[in-house]
């Protein structure tokens, strides 16, 4: 009989054991991306290009980016600049960092211009593509070189935050 031993966070290890022997396999959860595109076919096409290496979930509006969104659900949000449906993507970029400082996203566009590139950065996001320029096979190399980075800064954000609890700086005089 085959028995299972141990389960950790993202990184799952399954340790079998039958008539003594162990067998052990080690599952890596993927990424979780959501896309926030009112182009559904370009969402689409978007979501293809990377699932084999990440989940991928596509959301049209506001309103439904809001039903799933909450903070560290998502390691990455791509978020298209101009929806036709509710408000604006750069509005759904403030709401997502205000809620989750952390949290990675690129901002994509079919309207591309050096003032929203200059607020979308400032918003948070991590870089702003246009789409008439990257196509989604090119933007699936851009998402896993993001979400790699997002999660160094949220295990260094975690390292820091234990060594400001261990060791906090004590002020011995003053001046």
């Amino acid at each position: 009989m085959w028995y299972y031993h141990h389960i950790l966070s993202k990184l799952k290890i399954y340790v079998l054991t039958h008539h003594g022997q162990s067998d052990i396999y080690i599952y890596v959860q993927k990424a979780r991306i959501l896309i926030i595109d009112d182009d559904t076919a370009y969402a689409e096409k978007l979501a293809s290009a990377l699932k084999d290496a990440f989940q991928v979930e596509t959301c049209p509006s506001e309103t439904d980016f809001r039903e799933r969104f909450a903070p560290g659900r998502y390691d990455l949000l791509i978020v298209d600049m101009r929806l036709e449906k509710d408000r604006e993507g750069l509005s759904i970029l403030h709401e997502a960092m205000t809620a989750d400082p952390m949290q990675a996203a690129i901002v994509m566009t079919a309207y591309a211009d050096m003032e929203t590139y200059a607020e979308a950065l400032e918003a948070g996001a991590a870089t702003y593509l246009d789409k008439a320029e990257f196509s989604p096979a090119l933007i699936a190399r851009t998402v896993d070189a993001i979400v790699e980075q997002s999660k160094l800064r949220r295990r260094m954000n975690i390292l820091e935050e234990r060594i400001r609890i261990a060791d906090p700086i004590e002020i011995i005089g003053a001046s």
